[in-house]
């Protein structure tokens, strides 16, 4: 939890822990699929998990009321841009993108002079295809997204005003 900044526990369940996000405001309920008896047994298990954050003494960051001035550093890291919704609908899509590729993905962040690329080794010919048609015209396609081949194993994706280079290194 303390990896996502301005991430904050708002409380834990029998079933669920629930969180918001303080710059966006939004709220995330993490639900277990296993329903702890009562309510002790919940915090401790939560206490449990959640423990190893707490070894050098600090109050772990999901307890603050507000950003700390780390997560604050770090706030160009995570503030919208125009390929956020495309990031996320990556992301959204990578388990398919390891595991039924068998690819590992890497997001190379652009500069004013070069976009944003989403890199991955390929062991076949074959995969850039297979990524376009899984992010493009599969049924778990990203809404919205068009792609233009620049060359057999590279090109660009583009959703609404964001873009990104997917490239493969075969």
């Amino acid at each position: 939890m303390c990896g996502i900044p301005g991430l904050r526990l708002i409380d834990v369940t029998c079933r669920r822990v629930r969180l918001t996000h303080l710059p966006t405001r939004a709220r995330l309920d993490l639900v277990d699929t296993h329903r702890w008896h009562d309510m002790d047994t919940a915090r401790m298990i939560f206490q449990q998990e959640t423990s190893r954050y707490q070894s050098d003494g600090r109050a772990p960051l999901w307890r603050h009321n507000g950003l700390t001035g780390e997560e604050a550093a770090h706030h160009a890291s995570w503030t919208f841009t125009a390929n956020t919704p495309l990031r996320s609908a990556l992301l959204m899509r990578s388990m398919p993108l390891w595991y039924r590729f068998d690819l590992s993905p890497a997001w190379v962040p652009g500069n004013p002079t070069r976009p944003d690329r989403l890199i991955w080794d390929t062991h076949s010919d074959t995969a850039q295809d297979h990524v376009v048609e899984l992010l493009t015209r599969s049924a778990a396609r990203i809404p919205g997204a068009v792609y233009r081949p620049s060359t057999p194993c590279s090109g660009t994706i583009q959703l609404g005003s964001g873009s990104a280079q997917l490239i493969s290194n075969g």
